[in-house]
């Protein structure tokens, strides 16, 4: 298998999810399975270097060591697997598993020689430092191998000049390196840590013994295989670095270009050119939108658009609507049943206005529509009937997600928690959960009374006026035009920030008449669940995309062995994926240039086929085949297949 190949094959996944990493573990799957390199018959087999190594073991150790020891396997079942040539023994055979030391806190120094622990092999750059003489084995240095066996785990070739390496690190002494390349170890080890991370038992490693790790069986080829296979890996994780790289800068330009798109939707001051902008933005979807993920800004710039009134038509204002609010707030206060604030009272409207909006909309506040932070009253013979508790974990981040509430008596939550109930609108008011929007509209209440509590962490708004949407509101505090300016409003340490209750009720609320208001919220429904739609449409493709990368990455195993020392060749395989005519139909063949040539082959073709009649660079092919999946002119393909080719 050469480069060459390799980028044939494997190009066109470049943007799969996960793809490369994905290619990386398999490649090391490979490397240790002896499926990427070819056998030679006159290379001396992997038993007799065990002989020879035995000869060396016994003068490192200073006591015999029977060759038979290092050949015999603790798992007979796993010789039967091997490839021609290759033999297994354990690991403790072949190196000595040093074990580390443990520090008190008082041993650990601002200066002196390094110590060298688990977090710094991975993320921490915070040292500590020793001046403790120990014996030479407590070192490592420049090439020396290592294996870290905490939380985090893995092997590493260590660079950093000499250290102390720490408790939870071992360190792997070779009885020779003239028998066992150091970097074939390595790929081995790295592809074992990979098989227990993907089984999800890496929480075992921080119980791992050294005796346990001793006994881990090491399939082991000849000398002069080991060193073609780290060159053949080194080989390959190169173009999958490059592949890499490509794919980061491809996904960089494509974040780009849809914010640029979006904005300009965003920034649209005529209808002629909002329509036009969303044209580009709808005739693009399949370049600008490649993960589900992607939709998340697109959800930001529609309730943007939403209280900025340029998703409706504007046919009156919304003067005479404020004015029976204010109305119907004095009777209110009048009665004593409204709670007022008398600090934000005095605060004037911030007349700076950070978004346009329709001539018939009015600027107000939250506090001059509503009640915040409402208490509910009932009567005293009530307070043991149930009530439904929201907690932060029952809120949603989704656009009109569920709640999630249990019952408990309102005696036991009246006090010392948020009161709501249905029809208010909730907000979080702490980070991380109002960054990530969590808010909602309280509706279908179990409690009898329809009144609720919850988690302290909530800001509360309570319509006075059936002329005020709680859904429009709700729309208001989802828009980056609140939440951006919240979020910069935030108060408190990193981690327990909170929305002041002056912002979340004064902030300046772009209040549109009723009626307006009505077809803003059907409109915004609506345009979610179009999102909805284009998200559940590319996490499919994503996985569509998963199954075909791994299934091309299985058609390089086609390589020649040798059996028996007699030259075979192993049949060669190719990559089967049928592609099928979905059951939608194009409204054009230009639009499904994919779906038309399946029409003209009985419905029917290979992928590799149908890319081959396509005739276009296989970067297009497969956003090609990503969009006309999503619109379901070409059906979901189902798993890949490895077949044998014809023979020449």
């Amino acid at each position: 298998m050469d480069a060459k190949q390799f980028l044939a094959e494997f190009g066109y996944i470049a943007n799969a999810p996960d793809g490369v990493q994905h290619l990386r573990e398999l490649i090391l799957a490979f490397a240790i399975q002896g499926k990427l390199v070819e056998r030679r018959a006159q290379e001396e087999c992997a038993q007799q270097q065990l002989h020879d190594m035995a000869k060396t073991t016994s003068h490192v150790i200073g006591k015999p060591v029977r060759a038979n020891k290092l050949i015999e396997s603790d798992k007979p079942e796993i010789n039967t697997t091997l490839p021609y040539g290759w033999a297994s023994t354990s690991l403790g055979n072949l190196v000595r598993v040093l074990n580390g030391r443990a520090y008190k806190k008082q041993e650990l120094l601002a200066s002196g020689t390094p110590v060298l622990r688990v977090g710094n092999l991975f993320t921490s750059n915070h040292w500590y430092y020793s001046n403790l003489e120990l014996e030479d084995d407590k070192y490592c240095d420049d090439g020396d191998l290592l294996y870290a066996w905490s939380a985090s785990f893995g092997p590493f070739i260590w660079s950093g000049g000499k250290a102390i390496y720490h408790y939870h690190i071992w360190k792997l002494d070779f009885f020779s390196e003239a028998f066992l390349n150091k970097k074939y170890l390595y790929t081995f080890l790295l592809e074992k840590t990979n098989e227990i991370k993907a089984s999800g038992h890496g929480i075992a490693m921080a119980h791992m013994t050294k005796a346990e790790m001793e006994k881990l069986e090491v399939p082991l080829p000849p000398l002069e295989e080991q060193s073609r296979i780290v060159a053949k890996v080194d080989e390959l994780m190169a173009l999958c670095d490059k592949l890499e790289a490509q794919q980061q800068r491809k996904r960089k330009l494509q974040n780009k270009l849809r914010q640029s798109v979006l904005q300009e939707v965003a920034n649209a001051e005529s209808p002629k050119e909002l329509q036009d902008s969303w044209e580009r933005l709808a005739g693009n979807f399949s370049y600008l939108f490649a993960e589900a993920e992607d939709v998340k800004c697109l959800r930001e710039m529609i309730y943007q658009l939403a209280v900025m009134g340029k998703l409706t038509e504007q046919h009156s204002d919304a003067s005479s609507l404020l004015e029976n609010i204010n109305s119907c707030r004095k009777e209110l206060i009048k009665n004593k049943q409204y709670r007022l604030m008398p600090k934000l009272e005095k605060e004037k409207l911030d007349e700076f206005k950070r978004i346009n909006i329709p001539a018939g909309w009015i600027w107000t506040r939250l506090l001059d529509i509503g009640e915040i932070s409402p208490r509910n009253v009932i009567q005293k013979e009530k307070e043991m009937c149930l009530a439904d508790f929201l907690p932060m974990s029952g809120i949603s981040d989704s656009h009109n997600g569920m709640l999630f509430s249990e019952l408990r008596p309102w005696l036991d939550i009246k006090k010392g928690y948020t009161h709501f109930a249905n029809n208010d609108v909730v907000v979080a008011k702490i980070t991380p959960c109002f960054e990530n929007g969590k808010s909602a509209v309280i509706r279908n209440l179990k409690s009898i009374e329809s009144i609720g509590a919850g988690t302290t962490e909530l800001h509360v708004f309570r319509s006075i006026h059936d002329g005020v949407l709680p859904d429009y509101v709700y729309i208001f505090l989802r828009s980056p035009y609140f939440r951006d300016e919240g979020e910069k409003s935030m108060t408190g340490t990193a981690g327990q920030k909170r929305l002041p209750t002056d912002f979340f009720a004064t902030y300046p609320f772009p209040l549109p008449p009723t009626e307006e208001q009505k077809q803003i919220v059907i409109r915004v429904n609506e345009l979610m669940q179009f999102c909805d739609t284009l998200e559940e449409k590319l996490r499919s493709a994503q996985k569509t995309a998963e199954r075909l990368a791994t299934a091309a990455i299985a058609s390089l195993i086609g390589i020649s062995t040798l059996q028996q020392e007699e030259p075979m060749k192993v049949p060669k395989t190719e990559l089967k994926a049928p592609v099928r005519l979905g059951t939608v139909q194009p409204s054009s063949n230009t639009q499904a240039p994919l779906a038309s040539l399946l029409a003209r082959y009985n419905g029917e073709l290979g992928a590799n086929d149908l890319w081959q009649r396509f005739g276009g660079e296989i970067d297009t092919f497969y956003a090609q085949l990503k969009t006309e999946v999503m619109h379901g002119w070409i059906a979901e393909p189902t798993g890949a297949q490895m077949l044998e080719k014809e023979a020449d």
